[in-house]
This record gives C-alpha cells, structure tokens and sequence, in this order.
C-alpha cells in the first residue's frame, strides 16, 4: 500500500458510510486569458500525488470501508476539436496521461472527469461531505450543511499532524534546498521556511548583534524544550521567555521577565507578534484547520521531528 493509499484508508476510517469529496481546483487567470501556473490543492495531493488541474477524488462507501476513484481529464486526441481550440487542448498543455497511465501511476482508480456532473447530482444530502472553497463547480453542486465540511477539513489536516519517515525526508530536502538558494517547495510540494536575518549595512552592529543573540537563544531554547509529552503551549512560553530575559537585560523591559511573562500583562509581546513555530508539510503552515486540542493545545509526541525541523529552519 502506498502512502497515498494509506492516507486515504485512515480518512476513510474517521467517516464510516459517507462520500467525502476533495477537490484540487482549476487553474486561476492572471490576466485575461492567461493563467498562473497551477498548483493543486493540498489536500488532494496529499491523498492522491496528483498535480493536475480539475480533478476530483471522491470516496465512495463500501462495505466497511470506501473505494477511492479520482475523477480526471482524459487524453484528446488529434482527430478532436478538444486538441486544437480548448485553452486546455495537449496542442497548447502538452500530451495528457490516459486513464489508465494515470491509474499506474497513482495507484488509484480513474475515471473521465465528465461524468463528475452526474455523480455529484446524485450525492446525498447530509452524507456527503466536501472539502470547500477549491472549486466552484463542486461547492455549487453539493450544498452545504452544518459544520460536516469543517469536519472533514479538520480531519485531514489532522492526518497531517504526524509526519511519517518518507515525510521527514521530504521536508528536509525543502530545508536543504531553501539554505542553498530561496526555493521553499520541493517536487512532492512539501515545504521550508527559513528565516534570514542580514544586517543593511553588511556588518552588525554590537546592539544589532545583542538582538541577534536574543533571538538565537531563543530557538535554541525551544529546541532544548522539545520532546514527547511537552504541550506546544509549554514550547512557546519557553521560547518567550528567554526573549523577555534578553529584553529585560538589554534595557528594554524596564520590568522583571516574570512581571512581563505574566498573563495580564503580556508586556513582551510589543516586540514579538506570533508564536515560536508552527507545523510543516504540503502547506508552510502545514495542519491549519487541526483542532486547537490536537494542535496547539495539545502535547507533542511523534510530531516533534517536524517541530523541530520549523525551528531548526527558522535560522538567524
């Protein structure tokens, strides 16, 4: 089983007897009739490795699981009208996979992307839920209900939350390649986000360096905070702290790091407006629709290789 088939088998497991549709999106005009380049939805291709544009992935119930079957654009040939004049013809995108190349590839069963009105229509109501705002055409042909998309949402960015070794090695090929030059998306989309701190004029200065220095130690405590049963909010104040340290003994804090750190004051905060870290993955903020008790109101266990490539990443 692939990764991309163990994913789907986990998200399958969280809504037994329900169609969940998760679309990729279609490509956004720049200007007129030219287009950026596409980048897919990054749930989809986190469930499925597809890049293409359009495609839907529905899994359907069955028995006591579902069968996944994405829903793509097939090949057109030279002797269609499709070839020559649609802005997506393979005369002006390039040759298309067929169905069954795309079925190899991805290890998922295909079908023709046409037949995604059909199905859509016959999608019960209050069975059915839809990752939302990726594609008008979907989101418009299965109305919403309650907080059942939010769900769906949440779950998968839950899946994320762990990080498994392929995963890993992922997001340290973005980090490679981001220190190397500026790039923060490898092939498999996942992500870096290192921060670079350069003095304008070439040299620090020794109260640009004092700053520095606070920041630094910082991550470095943070780093040395982090292990299984710790809580994210135990990593944050951590970090917090020694930059109230290095506030107070630069001057700065005219009142003691505890009277700063102290929740009715919060003092410190007029020199740092966000937490330590975040998660990575497919997306830079990797878990966002997480719930607040799985994520940042939770503890860390296996996730804390990911926490501490954001940290690591966040060089000065």
């Amino acid at each position: 089983m692939t990764h991309y088939a163990r994913r789907r088998a986990a998200l399958s497991g969280a809504f037994p007897g329900e169609t969940l549709i998760i679309p990729t999106g279609p490509t956004k005009v720049r200007a007129n009739d030219t287009f950026y380049r596409f980048r897919p939805g990054s749930d989809f291709a986190y469930l499925t490795g597809d890049h293409d544009p359009d495609g839907v992935l529905i899994l359907w119930p069955s028995g006591d699981g579902h069968d996944a079957l994405l829903y793509t654009r097939q090949r057109c040939s030279r002797e269609t009208d499709e070839f020559f004049r649609d802005r997506d013809g393979e005369l002006w995108v390039g040759r298309r996979h067929t169905l069954a190349e795309k079925t190899t590839e991805l290890g998922i069963d295909t079908t023709p992307l046409a037949e995604l009105d059909t199905v859509l229509a016959r999608c019960a109501q209050g069975r059915t839920r839809v990752l939302r705002g990726l594609d008008l055409r979907v989101d418009a042909a299965v109305p919403a209900t309650g907080t059942r998309d939010r769900e769906l949402a949440a779950a998968i960015s839950e899946l994320k939350l762990v990080k498994d070794e392929w995963e890993i090695a992922q997001l340290q090929d973005a980090v490679d390649a981001t220190v190397r030059g500026f790039e923060v998306e490898n092939n498999h989309l996942y992500t870096a986000d290192v921060t670079r701190t350069l003095p304008v004029s070439g040299t620090f200065s020794p109260l640009q360096r004092e700053v520095y220095d606070i920041v630094y130690a910082s991550q470095q405590a943070g780093m040395e905070a982090v292990k299984p049963g710790v809580s994210f909010a135990d990593v944050h104040l951590t970090c917090m702290r020694a930059l109230a340290e290095g506030l107070v003994d630069l001057g700065v804090l005219r009142i003691s790091a505890d009277e700063a750190m102290d929740p009715a004051s919060m003092l410190y905060r007029r020199w740092t407006l966000h937490t330590f870290g975040h998660m990575l993955g497919i997306d830079m903020h990797d878990c966002a629709a997480a719930r607040p008790e799985r994520y940042r109101e939770g503890e860390l266990s296996e996730e804390i290789d990911t926490l501490c490539a954001t940290l690591n990443s966040h060089q000065t």
